[in-house]
């Protein structure tokens, strides 16, 4: 419409289709069916009507397709394999998955979808649905969701496994990969790297790891701070050498203490929160984990904070010298 010209458009009657609800959709599909003589589940007819995100047109299409593969008995298993969309059924055992922090189980459905014949970007795109959904359930905003009771029922029990942080982290995490699977050329590598940073420390192989806790007395966290600033440099160059910026923001730290968690905390100075945040990404916070262990002989973890203090520039002249290998004249 901005392309047409004002005195087309003033003689001009613009209609702006808005989505048709789901109870009206599924009105039509089943009135459809009756008239057409064949038998469809109830839950098949929810998943076409959600599927068509408000397009009467759209769910017709769908119906047609469902009627060519399965008949005159359409059943939800037989929407569930035309659409290509992961089952109620994988999508709790994700979800519960993530709750309990079970890194196999969490490997295994996703083999699981793809032997079923899912694409993993489809696969992805339904666990978004469902975590949204556990998020609409966690701060009380279920009726929006257009679902049947028994769908509803199962999202309130799972909900109570998740807190409102862990639900936003989690869509969050699987947003961004599915806008990496697009481009990436392993989609399902992709997918299970969000899965296993997500359960984290929950996983079993973390929980094993923490089982065998640092010493972190004042005596020894002394011995490990002071043996980590003597190597800094030579830590420094190990990060440079795996990924270049994690080497920027690291160069703009430095090793301050280690906490009572064992963690090695880089501080920056005010105003370097570009950085710390930079820092925080995983595939940097790895790097330099990496490098640590490389250089000191031993597992280190790292924490990042801003110290409080006079603020200065966002990025120093050295750092932007060393960055371009030049030198300041």
């Amino acid at each position: 419409m901005q392309k047409v010209p004002l005195t087309i458009a003033s003689r001009c009657q613009r209609l702006d289709f808005g989505r048709i609800s789901l109870p009206e959709i599924e009105k039509h599909l089943r009135k459809i069916a009756q008239a057409e003589g064949f038998v469809i589940d109830d839950k098949a007819i929810n998943l076409i009507s959600r599927t068509a995100e408000g397009g009467m047109r759209d769910a017709i299409s769908l119906l047609d397709q469902l009627v060519s593969f399965a008949g005159n008995k359409i059943t939800f298993d037989d929407a569930v394999t035309v659409f290509g969309t992961a089952d109620e059924e994988l999508l709790f055992s994700f979800g519960s998955a993530l709750a309990e922090g079970d890194t196999a189980k969490a490997l295994k459905l996703i083999e699981q979808g793809v032997s079923e014949g899912k694409s993993t970007l489809q696969l992805i795109r339904d666990l978004v649905g469902h975590f949204r959904n556990l998020l609409h359930i966690v701060v009380g905003s279920g009726e929006a969701l257009e679902l049947t009771k028994d769908y509803l029922e199962r999202l309130k029990q799972q909900a109570v496994l998740f807190s409102l942080p862990k639900l936003k982290e989690c869509i969050r995490a699987l947003s961004r990969a599915e806008m990496d699977m697009k481009w990436h050329p392993h989609g399902r590598l992709v997918l299970e790297v969000a899965l296993l940073e997500l359960i984290g420390e929950g996983s079993p192989i973390a929980r094993r790891e923490a089982a065998v806790a640092p010493d972190v007395s004042p005596d020894a966290a002394g011995q490990r701070i002071s043996h980590i600033r003597a190597h800094w440099q030579d830590i420094l160059e190990a990060v440079k050498k795996k990924l270049v910026f994690a080497y920027v923001s690291l160069h703009e730290g430095e090793p301050l203490e280690i906490n009572d968690k064992g963690k090695l905390v880089v501080a920056f100075r005010r105003g370097y929160a570009f950085h710390k945040e930079r820092l925080e990404e995983a595939k940097n916070k790895a790097a330099v984990e990496e490098a640590l262990r490389e250089v000191i002989g031993e597992k280190v973890l790292i924490d990042c904070k801003v110290l409080e203090g006079k603020k200065e520039t966002l990025l120093s002249p050295r750092a932007v010298a060393e960055f371009f290998e030049g030198r300041i004249l």
